[in-house]
């Protein structure tokens, strides 16, 4: 049994994304979903094989090392981000480039609001705005494209379900 929804809704997400300046309500549900997709809201903090790019995914958005990689050595380092990534760096404790990987890679198993921070940096580099949060298809194809990508296990249908779900719930 994972996280209850609304719990981690209340006290993850939200809170998480007010910290950096990233939360909407949009972007709540894609990452509400995106749990629920990934991990049933956190039944697997760690996944062994099936991953896209790595045999290792870990939290309760199952982030892959390359992805995680990408974050923190290329789109933290832009300059545009230059205040994101000092806020970041400030609320974690962290310096991304002078901590060791595998201490950051564990954080994200153990710390549900790093983990949280990072999904949304992932959904926060894509160039298409995020859709309206009642717009629960919008939402389930933006999930199935960027994140679980078609290579994914995830269906669509699955996904437009569960957010047709969350959206009833909690938009």
């Amino acid at each position: 049994m994972g996280i209850n929804k609304q719990d981690l809704l209340d006290y993850v997400i939200i809170p998480s994304l007010e910290q950096i300046d990233l939360e909407s309500t949009s972007a709540d549900l894609l990452l509400l979903g995106t749990a629920e997709l990934e991990t049933n809201c956190g039944t697997y903090l760690v996944q062994h094989g099936g991953g896209i790019n790595t045999s290792l995914a870990v939290s309760i958005y199952q982030l892959e090392v390359v992805t995680f990689k990408d974050i923190l050595l290329r789109f933290l380092q832009l300059k545009k981000y230059k205040k994101l990534k000092e806020k970041i760096e400030s609320i974690y404790s962290i310096k991304t480039l002078k901590i060791k990987h595998d201490q950051l890679w564990n954080k994200l198993v153990t710390d549900l609001s790093f983990s949280t921070v990072i999904a949304r940096l992932k959904y926060y580099m894509i160039p298409s705005p995020l859709p309206v949060y009642t717009d629960y298809v919008g939402l389930a194809e933006y999930y199935k494209k960027y994140y679980n990508t078609a290579l994914g296990k995830t269906s669509l249908e699955k996904a437009i379900s569960v957010f047709k779900d969350i959206v009833e719930e909690f938009a």
